[in-house]
């Protein structure tokens, strides 16, 4: 099967929207699917012919579709996101689309606009129109739909009413990770309790609002001389506080997951992203860690809240403080005990022997 996989993939970012049409293309491939890539910057592709546009607009995308479908003509498009879909529809390839939703932005959108004043909250509710509008034309053309959690597709039939129910497909994380062969040494320098959150702050809102709360919860564990530090992988800078220290994009994560008393994910009810599992969330369970999360951090795999190891705390600086002092403890439980057949359906390989299933079908309705 001939596969043409659009996406705001971006190598120099190979975290986030870059995950799951990477490592998806790259299973596809390893079936034994032809996969033609075109993404903003494709230079990690190594699983076939790729076109890059360098620019995160809709326009080159749609021209990049037309020329990769021209010389490679697909039997299917995978199109991932609202300007991966409308990209392909602009495109007019003439073969059947698949659309893969990893969240559902003109929520989000929406929920900001209602959190904001005047002329911030006017923004808001524009881009949560032109989102809805693209959503709707995704869904609405493409002959299968795949939805990165349950809240997703449950958002997606209920807003845009696709001809086909959404196939659910979550997230993977990368085998080094769940075979434990990624771990390193400790990047941590001293003998201190460490809590870690990997929030890559300029990807999107609900980023920002994380990166606040940390800074806040920082503050309370710092009054309260708890000897816990805050780390945060993926930001550069951000809001200042005692005990909180940015450490950018890491070359590898893993050593920092590992060797942390606690994974953190910092997401108030205010950071709403209407998606699948946040990739923290994955990560944390196959390396086997404590974690302390908010209910929103919960999103897409809420099950995960009943795994021993993990602390839902309220969205509230001062008792997230207390759930990472209590889980930073010697004797704090972790989440080693998860059970296997969980941590096996995280891997990417099975994810995408799931994703060739729709794609067949779907090429099958030519």
């Amino acid at each position: 099967m001939r596969v043409l996989l659009v996406s705001n993939l971006d190598s120099a970012q190979p975290f986030g929207q870059f995950l799951r049409p990477f490592h998806l293309g790259r299973g596809l491939a390893q079936l034994g699917d032809e996969v033609t890539s075109v993404g903003v910057d494709c230079s990690a592709v190594d699983f076939g012919p790729s076109w890059s546009t360098h620019a995160k607009s809709l326009r080159p995308l749609t021209g990049a579709v037309r020329r990769a479908a021209r010389l490679h003509p697909p039997d299917v498009v995978y199109a991932h996101e609202a300007r991966g879909g409308m990209a392909a529809i602009l495109a007019g390839v003439g073969v059947p689309l698949v659309a893969d939703f990893h969240a559902v932005p003109s929520m989000e959108w929406a929920g900001y606009a209602r959190a904001a004043r005047g002329g911030q909250a006017a923004r808001y509710r524009v881009s949560a129109a032109r989102s809805a509008l693209a959503e709707r034309l995704m869904a609405r053309r493409a002959q299968r739909v795949i939805a990165a959690g349950d809240e997703v597709a449950e958002d997606i039939v209920r807003l845009h009413r696709p001809h086909a129910a959404p196939e659910v497909i979550i997230n993977g994380v990368g085998a080094g990770l769940l075979d434990g062969a990624a771990t390193g040494t400790s990047p941590y320098d001293d003998g201190a309790r460490h809590a870690v959150a990997v929030v890559p702050g300029a990807q999107s809102e609900a980023n920002v609002r994380a990166l606040e709360f940390m800074a806040a919860v920082a503050e309370r564990l710092t009054d309260r001389g708890a000897g816990v530090t805050l780390h945060v992988i993926g930001s550069a800078d951000g809001p200042r506080g005692t005990g909180l220290t940015y450490h950018g994009y890491v070359d590898e994560l893993a050593p920092w997951v590992v060797h942390a008393d606690a994974c953190l994910l910092p997401y108030p009810a205010e950071a709403a992203l209407a998606g699948g599992p946040r990739n923290k969330l994955l990560e944390a369970l196959a390396l086997g860690r404590t974690l302390v999360t908010t209910g929103e951090g919960l999103r897409g795999l809420r099950e995960a809240g009943g795994y021993p190891g993990v602390s839902v705390a309220p969205d509230e600086p001062e008792a997230f403080a207390t759930a990472i002092a209590d889980a930073t403890r010697p004797d704090a439980v972790t989440l080693a005990a998860v059970r296997p057949d969980v941590r096996e359906r995280l891997r990417w390989e099975k994810l995408a022997e799931r994703v060739h299933v729709v794609l067949a079908a779907a090429a099958a309705t030519r």
